[in-house]
């Protein structure tokens, strides 16, 4: 009885080509390495899109100058809550991040003090444009 012949021998004769009985004997190995590779690069850009997402802004902005009578600059202090700010030269003030809700504004200038109430929104900058004193 003859014996029939092994793939590699029917390979070398050009029935099957060499590539395919090397896909068949590691074909399973390198499925897993690219499963592994495909979950882990998901988990990471998963990960990193979740850290790049901006959190929930609950802060606002407030800026305002501080002018005399007939609308001279007006040197001073600012403080809203326990965040103060002097003046500029040109009598104007900035808080960049402040909690969003109800404050007080409180001004010391010229030799008075008094308090403005202002409402902080979240993630806009409220303009309270020229102060003078009352």
């Amino acid at each position: 009885m003859a014996r029939s012949p092994s793939r590699r021998q029917t390979a070398r004769r050009g029935e099957i080509p060499p590539w395919r009985l090397w896909l068949e004997r590691h074909g399973r190995k390198i499925l897993v390495v690219l499963a592994i590779v495909t979950v882990f690069y998901l988990l990471t850009l998963i990960a990193l899109t979740v850290g790049l997402r901006p959190a929930q802004e609950n802060t606002g902005g407030l800026d305002g100058c501080l002018v005399t009578a007939d609308e001279n600059p007006l040197r001073g202090q600012v403080r809203v809550g326990d965040v103060n700010a002097a003046t500029s030269e040109d009598g104007c003030f900035f808080f960049a991040s402040l909690p969003a809700g109800s404050h007080v504004v409180e001004i010391e200038a010229g030799g008075a003090t008094w308090q403005q109430p202002v409402t902080i929104l979240a993630g806009e900058a409220v303009l309270l444009g020229d102060i003078s004193k009352p």
